[in-house]
């Protein structure tokens, strides 16, 4: 299932980042003048309709739309991993919370009980064969 989750992702990241690369880029064209109307839609069918004057505009179209699609993934994928930072924090806090409630102890309670456990598991140690109680 982890596998077939990050294949789906993986291929809708690709779509999304394609997507937004290719309308940049066009949008960041402006050569249109020059091929009759008609906007290519990838950076070979731009350098092989344009003239060689215009190569230069259009790798630094490419080149700053690239720049902004990568800002806006950069972006969305901060903000995907604040909300997952964010979610396991609540679902941590929540689940202290349900074994708190469960247990019927405050905090402060449950962790002097769990002092006292550990003091008292650490008397009842073995001592070693010969000692008594009055040597110590």
């Amino acid at each position: 299932m982890q596998a077939t989750t990050r294949e789906l992702g993986s291929a809708i990241g690709v779509a999304v980042i394609g997507t937004l690369l290719t309308s940049r880029f066009v949008h960041h064209r402006s050569v249109s003048a020059d091929v009759g109307g008609r906007v290519p839609y990838t950076v070979g069918e731009a350098l092989a309709t344009a003239p060689p004057s215009r190569y230069d505009a259009i790798v630094s179209a490419y080149t700053s739309s690239a720049a902004a699609t990568l800002k806006i993934a950069a972006a969305i994928v901060l903000i995907a991993g604040l909300l997952v930072l964010a979610e396991m924090t609540w679902a941590t806090r929540r689940a202290a919370r349900s074994t708190r409630a469960a247990s019927g102890t405050r905090p402060s309670t449950a962790v002097r009980h769990r002092a006292e456990a550990l003091v008292a598991a650490l008397g009842k140690r073995r001592r070693p064969a010969g000692s008594t109680s009055a040597a110590r």
